[in-house]
């Protein structure tokens, strides 16, 4: 996977690495997960299920996010028949805000450019910030469902 490099904001340089995630990381990322969608969750009377959400990790393409070599955040892949499926994005807290969204995003576009498809398809809570981000990298919505928008983009 690619690293990145760049200056935050007066920080100091910071480095990026997508690296595909184990099942003992399914732990970790379970629990950003419930973190940073907790409010959602309580928003729509929603429950993570635990045993079947892992379950799920396990039949996913997942990755970790890193930066100087600790976990930053996650994301999960599935490959459908015409699109590349994203399951889940999460970056802890305090990492947010410095375009490491945008970078992921641009790491996802590339893993679709290499196996040969040509969109990537997702579905956001209708209030949640992120749909902006993925709006300004050329997703459009495509479909609501309940309180999620389905959003689409080609690579």
């Amino acid at each position: 996977m690619n690293a990145w490099h760049r200056h935050d904001k007066g920080t100091a340089k910071m480095e990026l690495l997508l690296q595909p995630a184990s099942s003992e990381d399914a732990d970790y990322a379970c629990r950003l997960t419930r973190s940073n969608m907790q409010v959602y969750y309580q928003r729509y009377a929603l429950q993570l299920h635990v045993a079947r959400w892992h379950r799920g990790w396990e039949e996913l393409e997942n990755y970790l996010l890193l930066s100087e070599g600790r976990r930053i955040g996650f994301m999960s892949l599935s490959v459908e028949p015409s699109s590349l499926y994203l399951r889940d994005i999460h970056v802890e807290r305090p990492w947010q805000g410095r375009g490491i969204g945008s970078w992921a995003m641009s790491e996802l576009r590339g893993i679709a450019a290499n196996a040969g498809i040509e969109q990537v398809r997702l579905k956001v809570f209708r209030d949640n910030p992120a749909r902006f981000l993925y709006q300004r990298l050329g997703f459009e919505v495509v479909g609501e469902e309940d309180y999620l928008l389905r959003m689409e983009c080609k690579v």
